[in-house]
């Protein structure tokens, strides 16, 4: 077994000027000098999945816009807030053309 994995640790709550590896490798061997092997810093970003599945949504709402107005020269209204049906992991709402009515799926 190699001897990193008999002697991890997880530290958590470091301090901002610590967040890199190389500032926490350096602080650790200042402490223990010559028996720190390496250190990583994981970031923990909890929401970042749920922020780029939004982010492709939004993409593809525009680029379904952009191809809409090039296609027939009519802009697009979208309606912010409203809720979108998902079938499939495919979503369907009406993007309603500028001018257009306005009819309530609800």
């Amino acid at each position: 077994m190699h001897p990193q994995h008999q002697y991890s640790l997880m530290v958590e709550r470091i301090p901002h000027e610590l967040r890199s590896d190389k500032a926490l490798f350096n602080h650790f061997n200042s402490l223990f000098p010559g028996k720190v092997h390496s250190a990583c810093v994981v970031l923990n970003l909890p929401n970042l999945e749920e922020l780029s599945a939004r982010r492709k949504r939004v993409l593809r709402r525009l680029e379904k816009s952009i191809a809409y107005y090039e296609a027939t020269g009519n802009k697009l209204t979208h309606i912010v807030g409203r809720h979108r049906i998902s079938c499939f992991g495919v979503e369907s709402m009406p993007i309603i053309p500028s001018g257009g009515k306005v009819t309530s799926f609800e």
